[in-house]
Formats: structure tokens, sequence, C-alpha cells
């Protein structure tokens, strides 16, 4: 596999989540501006000229609002219109509210303060408002709705007219993205969608009309289903699906949050909004049962003669669409793990790892029953993995859930008012802003998930500043807005200071060592071989001491 074209499945997973921030802790006030020298408020500001790589720096300055009337009024032409009220901090602050309203408020949470396990559906971790980050809750976002009837349907172009065709958009300006790393392994690809899908999981429309559960033909559509599909034409000229007699690109929209009557379309997440490894144990009681063996606290599985142990399989058409029948799906706390080879792999070796834990487990402590086990390895599990062409479908799912255009989010994040194409140069290669000019009406118009891939990157890192702010966000709440992340003292289920630096010295490389039949391994499996990271037999690799753990 090609590492490049794979990169963009991990930062479409992650954008998509952190665009619409579901872990409702309290916000951060970001303090920004951008080179001109009036003071803005708001985070980070860029820095370096057009020729040079922009630089997320940290900004004190006023905290005044901006008008962004005053701002952008003067500059527009006639045709295209600017949605004030997206950038009006009244307006953000009111619609987070108005989404957590929508929140699920009975839910009582009488000895949780005393217990040192998760709950599986992540309901009271936060004491004080137990329905934050729990699985099935409703989305919050960073900037309110864009649909261009104020409530559901897609957005238009400011002007009014329709947006580009997002396979055209794909086809002529995804394709010339500049080449990400290729010092980096695949690998670390599908640990950022296994991070992605851990945090997140939305569900589309199905057909229940017969009885059963059917995938929605969206290119042909009843008058029904007017309300659940975004198809999209295929270009005239497209270089692959006329081949195929292919005229239409089937897309279902994400089914709205069921908990909310806002008047307006709110996403939901079926899964919780902590790093617990949902994709292992599953969001609720229910699927978390049905996962278990029910043997000294192990996960159920499979034996294959050549593979070793697997996920267990479940018929094709529960989990897979149309697959051949002599191809087996398999049943894991997420059902995207039959998505491809690698991301089923990592979910393989991920649920053999929590039945290793629960082996080692018992030998040291024989009197722990079946559930001690279970979630004793499963507290360690999640703290360990602590320590360490889907171009057109991102465009169309962006528009589905009602992401703002480009220039909001650099005018929210950085304070960066944009009038024109060329004012784009700073952020974005000088190609790119010239075929973003030649497909889209308006520089206003431009999909973020598209002008942020084609940013500069950050010094150090492998995301423009755009996408690297709402990540620093959104992780920063992964983090502070969890009571039970394993760096957390004074809590129930905080670790012993041996216990933590333990943890801290889990490998990655000694996890497919102890869960694959690997016998030598690279110390750092991101990164390729080479003579800083050379592969060494597993014995050299640090074991886990599993005695500190015994009681």
């Amino acid at each position: 596999m090609i590492l490049h074209r794979s990169w963009n499945r991990c930062l479409l997973s992650i954008f998509l989540f952190t665009s619409v921030t579901i872990i409702q802790a309290q916000v951060t006030t970001w303090n920004v501006r951008n080179n001109n020298p009036a003071p803005l408020t708001r985070g980070y500001y860029l820095a370096g000229g057009a020729s040079s790589v922009p630089v997320l720096q940290p900004y004190v300055g006023s905290q005044r609002d901006q008008d962004v009337h005053s701002v952008y009024g003067p500059h527009l032409s006639q045709e295209c219109r600017i949605k004030y009220e997206i950038l009006d901090p009244r307006n953000i602050e009111s619609t987070r509210q108005e989404i957590t309203k929508c929140s699920d408020q009975n839910i009582h949470c009488y000895y949780s303060e005393y217990s040192k396990y998760r709950t599986i559906d992540g309901t009271c971790n936060n004491l004080k408002n137990p329905s934050w980050g729990k699985s099935d809750n409703c989305l919050r976002r960073v900037l309110p709705f864009d649909y261009g009837d104020k409530k559901s349907f897609p957005r238009e172009s400011c002007s009014g007219n329709a947006l580009p065709n997002p396979r055209l958009i794909s086809n002529v300006f995804h394709k010339e993205l500049k080449p990400k790393p290729n010092h980096l392994t695949t690998h670390f690809m599908e640990w950022g969608q296994m991070l992605a899908h851990d945090l997140s999981l939305n569900d589309i429309f199905r057909d229940y009309s017969y009885g059963t559960e059917e995938a929605i033909a969206c290119c042909n559509p009843g008058p029904h289903y007017s309300d659940m599909c975004m198809s999209e034409p295929v270009p005239p000229k497209d270089p692959f699906y006329p081949k195929f007699g292919v005229t239409c690109i089937n897309f279902v929209r994400t089914v709205p949050c069921k908990h909310c009557n806002s008047g307006k379309r709110v996403h939901w997440n079926q899964n919780t909004a902590y790093h617990d490894l949902s994709l292992v144990y599953g969001s609720t009681e229910e699927e978390a049962q049905k996962l278990r063996s029910g043997v000294k606290g192990m996960l159920d599985v499979e034996y294959n003669r050549k593979s070793g142990p697997m996920p267990p399989t479940v018929p094709v058409e529960e989990l897979c669409i149309s697959p051949p029948r002599e191809k087996s799906c398999y049943k894991t706390g997420d059902p995207r793990a039959n998505q491809n080879p690698f991301l089923l792999t990592v979910h393989t070796y991920l649920l053999r790892h929590h039945n290793f834990i629960c082996q080692e487990l018992s030998i040291i402590n024989p009197h722990w029953d079946d559930e001690k086990l279970y979630q004793e390895a499963r507290r360690l599990y999640l703290n360990q993995t602590t320590g360490l062409d889907l171009a057109a479908t991102s465009i169309v799912r962006g528009r589905d859930h009602g992401i703002p255009a480009y220039t909001y989010y650099l005018n929210y994040l950085f304070n960066i008012t944009v009038y024109t194409f060329n004012d784009l140069r700073k952020m974005l290669p000088p190609k790119s802003v010239d075929l973003l000019e030649e497909l889209y009406e308006s520089v206003h118009d431009i999909d973020t998930y598209s002008a942020g891939l084609a940013e500069y990157y950050v010094p150090g890192g492998f995301v423009g500043p755009t996408f690297g702010a709402i990540l620093g966000q959104q992780y920063k709440r992964v983090k502070f807005g969890d009571r039970y992340w394993f760096e957390h003292g004074h809590q129930a289920g905080s670790f012993t200071s041996e216990q933590l630096l333990e943890i801290k010295r889990t490998t990655l490389a000694r996890i497919l060592c102890e869960t694959t039949r690997i016998r030598k391994i690279q110390m750092h499996p991101f990164r390729p071989p080479s003579a800083d990271n050379p592969i060494v037999p597993c014995e050299e690799i640090h074991r886990f001491d599993f005695y500190l753990w015994k009681e």
C-alpha cells in the first residue's frame, strides 16, 4: 500500500471527528492574530512570509471580539454572501449550549466516584455531568452549522449556486497534492485510524422496508429517501467510472442525533468520547457482554490453524456489504473492522493482547474471578495504548455534516481574513491555490478538508496549521476531560508511581511480539527499519512486569 494515499483516510477520520467536537469539557479561550499589527483574539498566529512555511506561535492579545461584518463588508462583491453568523461568538456559544441540552440528563452515579473502572458506555466519567462523553450522544461543534436552508440541506456557494462536484475536486485537486511522508510505515496510518475509530462512530441511514436491514441505493432513491441521500453524478470526463458504465456515486447521509429536537440536523456519536478502546470492548454493556468469553476475563476468539486466535466470525451479510461467500467477516467492538486488511490486523492484535494480559494476571492472581480479570485487564490495557479514493466521500461528508468552508476556520482559529484566492498563498502552495481557483466560484466556498490537506506542514508535523490547531484542541480535551486518564492522580482508579512508570515503558513493538508470530522487529514500528531503528530480537525488548499488579 502506498502510504501517502492511505494517509488521507487517517486525516479524514480524525478531521470529521474533531471538526464536530464531542468531548464536552470546558472550552479553552484561544487568542490569535494574523500578520497585521491589529491585536485580535484566540490562540495562535501564523508567522512566516509567502515563501516560508507558516509556523504556529502563541500570542496573547486583547480580549475584544472582532466585528466580522466590518472586516469583510467593505471588500465583498455583490455576488458573494458571507454568513457572518458562523463567526459570531454569541452564535458559536449558543450553538454549543443548544447541543449540550440534548444530552441525556437522567443518569445517576451512585457509586461511580469510588469505582476504579470505567463504565463501558462512558457514563459517570464526569460526575457533575454524567452524560458528557457517553456513547449515543450528540456531537458538539467547533463552529455552528452551515446548511443551505439553515436546518439540514447541504451548503451552497456563497453566491447561491451549487458547489463544485466532489468527484471533480478529487480528480483535479487531490491527485496533485504534495507527496506525504515516505519515512513512515503503513502501520502509522492504521494506528491513526484506530484512534479515530476509538473516539467516534457515525451511523448512516438504512432501509428496513422489507423487515431486513438493506443498504439504500441513493442513485435510484424513492421519494421517501430524499432526505437520506446526497449522491453525486460522475463528471463527464472522469478517468475511471465511465469505463464501467457508472454515472452516479452513491452517498447515504449520516443519521441525525435522536436526542435533539433543535430544528437543525445535529449529528451523533455511537462511541464514547474517551480513549477507552471502544473498538475492542464495544460502547454499550449489551455489546460488551456479547464480546466476552466468560472465561478468565478473556474476550471471545475463534482459533485458526494458520493464523492463530482471530475475532469471531459472523454471517457475511451481518457486517459486510456483498463480500465473496468464501470470505469471512469478523465481529469486534467496532463494525468498521472489516473495512480493510490492515485495520483488521490492528483489531486482531488488540484483541489478542487483552487476552494475553488476562493470562498473565491470572498467573500472579489465581484467586481473581472472570469479572475481576476482565476489568483489571481492560483498565491496564487502556492505559498501555494511551501511552503509545476517499477524497470525494470526505468532501461530501463534510457538506453532509454542515462543516463551514475553509476561510471560516482560518478566521476562527487564527483571525486571518481572506478576501481573494491570492490571500491563501501564505498557507497553501501556489499550484494548490491555482487549482482551487479553477474549481471554486468563490474563495469562501472551499471545502475545509481539501484545503486543510494542502497546507504547508507545521514544523515537525505531518499536518498544516488548521488541522494542527483542531487536533491540538481536541486532544487536550481527550486528556483533561477524562477522569480516568492514566496520568491523573487522586482518583479511585489512579495507578501507583511504580505502575505508572511501567505503563509508560510499554512499546508497540513488544505488543506485536506478544500477539503475533514475529520474532524480530524494529524498535519503532511506525518507522521503517534503519541504522537508527534496527531490527532486534523480541527477547531484547522490555517485557511488561505484571507482578506490580499482584494482590
